[in-house]
């Protein structure tokens, strides 16, 4: 018996429309900056989420869970998003982004200004595209300084916050921080 099936059907409600009208072009990937566009998504914003065209978002792949083939990784940080995928290294995939911008009211990345810049996605091109539009960029690092261009996932700001010294045990090298899972 799959216990999914013997969930109650809820109907869909209106939900929160306070951010209705805004268009807001995903360009992130992993959890960071999807999680900050599925808000916005929740929020009533229509969020294009624009994937890679091999392999797509990089959560698409982990797992388990899956569901029905689906990560719920994916699923569960992409809720209310329209997704299409682009390839950005290449002149016409940037041409197809920089029109999607000319539309949009936001543009969230989640990569560095070099890649930013390689990709034609960086602030002072896209403001020259759509001087209204605002610009999110979500990094480990910030986009100047010693440390801009490296990547950050959350065992990297463990390790440079120092909290891993809060976990494992005495006299044992630390430890990632565990998923919280509730205790009955």
């Amino acid at each position: 018996m799959n216990a999914l099936n013997t969930l109650p059907q809820l109907t869909e409600g209106p939900g929160l429309r306070c951010l209705e009208g805004v268009c807001v072009l995903d360009f992130t990937t992993s959890v960071a900056g999807p999680y900050g566009t599925l808000l916005l998504a929740d929020l009533g914003a229509e969020v294009i989420k624009v994937e890679k065209r091999t392999g797509g978002d990089d959560t698409r792949s982990w797992g388990p869970p899956f569901l029905d083939g689906e990560s719920l990784w994916f699923l569960s940080m992409n809720r209310n998003k329209q997704s299409m995928t682009v390839d950005l290294t290449r002149a016409e995939g940037r041409s197809i982004a920089h029109q999607l911008v000319r539309q949009a009211d936001v543009v969230v990345l989640s990569t560095t200004q070099r890649v930013q810049e390689k990709l034609g996605l960086d602030y002072a091109t896209l403001k020259a595209i759509h001087p209204a539009l605002i610009h999110v960029s979500v990094t480990g690092f910030g986009l100047q300084g010693e440390r801009a261009d490296l990547p950050c996932y959350d065992l990297i700001a463990e390790g440079y916050s120092a909290v891993m010294h809060l976990t494992g045990e005495p006299g044992r090298p630390a430890q990632k921080i565990g998923t919280p899972r509730p205790t009955c």
